[in-house]
């Protein structure tokens, strides 16, 4: 219906070296449309259809020798949802629904003369389904093909770890179910396994009960196969014949939805491939820009960050990470690929775990890696997340509409005495306990916690300019209505010593700072 299809069949050249694979990504970044793509390619029923439904991608040019070879069984974890999501019997109810529905699927596709059995749990009805399939001696084998592998758990992310031992564990259903999957591929009747999802906590228990999949989310040959790259995006501008404003919005989309940089082995990076969708449609039907930046579809809610702050957040170290994320940009730790939550829990666990839900990217390689916050979209993410937690906490009440105010004053007129209000207010009703150590650092996190609400702008601490460091750059999104960035000099004073004379010392002193920063050709474009 002339969609836009991205074509991402080259990577199943690589895919085809390894026979069991798992491929993890945040949402919304096109796993389910991959998984569609395999499940047509080997599926032996779309023999005939391959012409109609290849032809034009790179894969039709060479195909391999496993086009159209297997049975395919699909199994899609996405459509799990309880009303207590927390209650684990009605968890594995639910589970066992969806496995009897992709087993049903595939007995009714391919026509085996197979009765299907209501009364088994997950992973025997399984069992029982591949002995009957063995027992019809069929010539070609099965591809197993499972799309939002983790859905189910994201109930069960509230800070309890050991809900996740009840079903990730030794007897618990998920653990069985995986195991059946190894137990058969030994027998050589499941040929290929391929799984996809976001939360790689679930890794210890696959690879527990399933320690032959090969987990390639990190390697740097499979960094765009989801998501968009930097290429991608430019002949997608050039489909749609955008000619005269191509670079101001491939400038715009670089610095909103841009950014994801999923292997240390290789610098490129992902475009969130929805968001860039959104965005093109907004501008290429409405002949406008989005107001808002972000498709609400896929818009964090507060909740699913705290989930993840809260889960063994041992002595709030967990919270810490996130206000030095907010205040410099950037955290330094360890990356893992497998986040086994039944044993010890330390930050770089945590960090992981944000990595892969994309709440925060590879800056830096090295022994110690350096994490940054994506883009603009996910640094206002974090805003909400911290001002919801101080709002519950009794600290503070965080008009959210009175800092959007003060952003739109700053960004149209240039005024930023609104801006500093709501600081200003923010520090008076602060506890006395959070004053005590209060200093320059603390002053520019609350700066930046609140510039973090305004998606028309990114903030950047500590930035270098003319041979100093800037406190804050304030610097505009490009395609948003503001036209002001702004530059901050912060200068703090304890009430012993602020007195008259020594304020206007420093006020003077930053007067002449700032003119130094100025001179930065960064600065004066």
């Amino acid at each position: 219906e002339n969609y836009l299809y991205v074509d991402k069949t080259k990577y199943i050249y690589e895919l085809e070296k390894n026979k069991k694979l798992l491929y993890v990504r945040p949402r919304r970044f096109g796993k389910s449309l991959l998984t569609s793509m395999l499940s047509n390619y080997y599926d032996i029923n779309e023999k005939e259809n391959f012409e109609r439904l290849f032809k034009g991608l790179e894969i039709y040019k060479k195909p391999t020798k496993d086009k159209n070879n297997y049975y395919v069984l699909n199994f899609n974890f996405s459509g799990i949802s309880v009303q207590n999501e927390r209650n684990l019997k009605e968890l594995e109810e639910k589970f066992i629904l969806v496995v009897q529905s992709g087993i049903k699927e595939f007995i009714k596709k391919y026509k085996f003369d197979i009765e299907i059995k209501e009364n088994l749990d997950a992973a025997n009805l399984l069992r029982y389904v591949m002995d009957e399939f063995k027992g019809l001696e069929k010539d070609n084998k099965i591809y197993i093909l499972i799309d939002e592998y983790d859905h189910f758990a994201n109930g069960i992310l509230q800070g309890d770890a050991e809900e996740f031992k009840t079903i990730l564990g030794n007897s618990g259903f998920v653990r069985a179910f995986y195991e059946v999957i190894k137990e058969y591929t030994g027998y050589g009747t499941i040929d290929r396994f391929y799984a996809t999802g976001v939360m790689p906590l679930m890794l210890d228990s696959l690879t527990s009960g399933f320690n032959i999949a090969i987990n390639i989310s990190t390697n740097k040959r499979f960094v765009n196969m989801v998501g968009f790259s930097k290429e991608e995006v430019k002949n997608i501008l050039d489909i749609f014949k955008i000619k005269n404003d191509k670079e101001d919005i491939y400038e715009v989309l670089e610095k909103n939805y841009d950014g994801y940089r999923f292997s240390v082995e290789s610098e490129e990076k992902s475009f969130n491939s929805t968001l860039v969708i959104y965005y093109l449609n907004e501008y290429i039907n409405e002949g406008n820009v989005p107001t808002n930046l972000i498709d609400m579809n896929l818009s964090a809610s507060y909740e699913k960050i705290k989930n993840i702050v809260d889960l063994k957040n041992m002595n709030g170290q967990n919270y810490d990470l996130i206000e030095e994320l907010v205040l410099t940009g950037k955290i330094t730790g360890t990356l893992k690929d497998r986040l086994e939550i039944t044993t010890d829990w330390d930050t770089n666990d945590f960090i992981s775990l944000l990595f892969f839900n994309g709440y925060i990217t590879i800056k830096e390689g090295g022994r110690q890696l350096e994490f940054r916050i994506p883009n603009s979209v996910s640094r206002s993410l974090y805003a909400e997340y911290l001002s919801k937690v101080k709002d519950l906490n009794g600290k503070i009440k965080i008009d959210v509409g009175e800092i959007q105010d003060a952003i739109t004053d700053f960004g149209v007129n240039g005024n930023i005495e609104p801006v500093v209000k709501c600081v200003k207010d923010y520090l008076v009703l602060q506890s006395v306990r959070d004053k005590e150590n209060f200093s320059e650092k603390e002053l520019k996190f609350v700066f930046s916690l609140l510039l973090g609400f305004a998606r028309e702008y990114n903030v950047y601490t500590e930035f270098p300019a003319e041979q100093g460091f800037a406190d804050m750059y304030i610097e505009k999104v490009l395609g948003t209505y503001v036209k002001y960035n702004a530059i901050v000099e912060l200068k703090y004073l304890t009430k012993k010593v602020a007195k008259k004379e020594k304020k206007e010392e420093l006020v003077e002193q930053a007067k002449v700072q700032l003119k130094r920063y100025l001179k930065d050709k960064r600065l004066t474009k």
